[in-house]
């Protein structure tokens, strides 16, 4: 068993610490909408109080409040920011082979919403602050923590309020956040993947206009259902460019073995096809490596 540098004693201890932290938190309904993170920020404050961490809860409704936390440092070194967020997509319980917030621990696993996005980030970082503060760890830099709101649907009561009324709070030279990937192993090395903010979104309002006739002569009227056909398959058919990512070249060349494959992936004129190719043998490698 990997312990990630621990003994197997104090693995064991941490592994069922944090478990039994997220199945908590589970049990905490925060589907969002309508979110009610409160219920799950609760859970975090009172286990923060019971290892000598002083908590807060902050919020624009008493529904939906954010946890934040913090483990001074001893001198003016930098600041590190472990962040999740506590609400989870709406589970219908007849989808589910085990009821989606009972929290169950079976077969090695822990089941239910949120056990992967993301309570089990904010169970173990709040684990890790509560461990560090019991072993009176003083670290130079101050650990912060936030566990937030509204994630899910628009952060209107989450990291943009907080940003808004309380950024103070949140001021870090680095952040620890979901995004990127798990750690991920390849033989007997373990890789920790970056995660690069590339995309944006764009909306439009597209309106098509025709002219309307009768369907026994439709040569003389012009069908707008037909003209909007051909502007989503203009969208469909658009091809960018393959940009090249500071971020991608050291992470295919860590993770493809196949020199040639490599090559074509880190080349934007074959990079496209490659990335066919290599979905064919490792599909979630190539799902890891299209993003960037």
């Amino acid at each position: 068993m990997d312990t990630l540098g621990l003994s197997e004693r104090e693995y064991s201890e941490v592994q069922a610490e944090v478990v039994d932290l997220l199945t908590r938190l589970i049990r905490a309904d925060t589907s969002n909408p309508p979110g009610n993170e409160t219920a799950a920020a609760v859970v975090l404050r009172e286990y923060f109080q019971e290892n000598g961490i002083a908590a807060t809860l902050v919020g624009e409704t008493p529904e939906r409040q954010n946890c934040l936390a913090r483990l001074p440092g001893t001198a003016s070194g930098p600041k590190l920011l472990l962040m999740g967020h506590l609400d989870v997509v709406p589970a219908a319980a007849h989808d589910w082979t085990h009821p989606p917030f009972a929290g169950l621990v079976q077969d090695g696993y822990v089941w239910g919403r949120g056990a992967i996005d993301t309570k089990n980030q904010v169970a173990a970082q709040a684990v890790a602050l509560a461990r560090l503060a019991r072993q009176g760890h003083r670290l130079r830099g101050t650990l912060l923590y936030a566990a937030t709101a509204d994630e899910e649907v628009g952060d209107h009561n989450g990291v943009r309020w907080l940003l808004e009324h309380h950024a103070d709070l949140l001021r870090a030279d680095y952040v620890i956040n979901e995004g990127g990937m798990e750690m991920l192993r390849l033989g007997e090395r373990r890789l920790y993947l970056p995660n690069v903010g590339e995309k944006g979104t764009a909306q439009f309002r597209i309106t098509v206009h025709g002219r309307a006739g009768h369907g026994s002569v439709p040569l003389h009227h012009d069908n707008a259902v037909v003209a909007a056909a051909q502007v989503v398959t203009g969208f469909a058919n658009y091809q960018p460019d393959v940009p090249q990512n500071h971020a991608a070249r050291p992470l295919v060349e860590a993770v493809v073995s196949d020199r040639r494959l490599r090559a074509r992936l880190l080349a934007p004129e074959s990079a496209r096809a490659a990335l066919s190719d290599l979905a064919a043998r490792d599909e979630g490698m190539a799902e890891m490596i299209e993003p960037l």
